[in-house]
């Protein structure tokens, strides 16, 4: 079969109604795996079964300005159930590179998903 990742469409913040993957904020005294567990869960009601690979780390300004970083992994989860956090995502597709190519989503995605399907470690 052809590979698919998940993309969500955020339903409200500064990506409103782009198609992003899903993710969140690394509370305090939380590693940033612990976060990816949490946030995967949290939002799509999956589990994660492995990390495959860091794809990126990233930075952009909040609507305030206020900078934040970020981290992209690449994961494997244990089945495709998504019960998606309807009050964050209004919606979710398993999507191919050519099809998420199609969609409206958040900037500089397609580099993650260079980094993640085609960038040799």
């Amino acid at each position: 079969e052809e590979e698919k990742f998940l993309v969500i469409r955020r339903r409200e913040g500064i990506h409103t109604g782009k198609w992003a993957f899903p993710g969140g904020v690394v509370e305090v005294g939380e590693s940033d795996e612990k976060a990816l567990i949490r946030e995967i869960k949290e939002e799509t009601g999956l589990e994660l079964k492995k990390i495959i690979k860091k794809i990126s780390e990233y930075s952009y300004p909040r609507l305030d300005n206020t900078p934040t970083e970020g981290v992209c992994f690449l994961i494997e989860v244990n089945n495709s159930d998504v019960k998606v956090d309807n009050d964050e995502i209004s919606d979710f597709k398993w999507v191919t590179i050519e099809e998420f190519e199609e969609l409206e989503h958040i900037e500089n995605l397609e580099e993650e998903i260079f980094n993640a399907f085609y960038k040799k470690e």
